[in-house]
């Protein structure tokens, strides 16, 4: 989960990730949102008179409530294939379940 937040070009630090396109003036796309900021795009950015930026602040991640649903998932998909012996239907029920348990729910 994020929050978006607008700063003062001033307090922009490398690594910030843009929450909004960045327009100039005339209303063209300098950066992208989502683009990562770097030393030189911000003296770039300085340098064209952009005054202020949204940046998109990451929460930390709940370890606990992350198991929990990587766990409730688990369960489900379980329950779903519970009655799948063919190896087809294991090898599909393997993949979800990795897939599953290696992203952020």
């Amino acid at each position: 989960m994020s929050t978006i937040k607008q700063i003062p070009l001033e307090e922009a630090q490398p690594g910030m990730l843009l929450g909004d396109d960045l327009r100039d003036a005339a209303g063209q796309v300098l950066l992208p949102r989502g683009s990562e900021l770097a030393e030189s795009s911000l003296r770039s950015l300085a340098r064209r008179g952009i005054e202020t930026l949204t940046i998109r602040i990451e929460a930390p991640v709940d370890e606990g409530a992350l198991m929990a649903r990587r766990e409730a998932s688990r369960l489900r998909l379980q329950h779903l294939f519970r009655q799948a012996g063919d190896p087809a239907s294991q090898e599909l029920l393997r993949l979800m379940l990795e897939y599953r348990q290696e992203r952020p729910q």
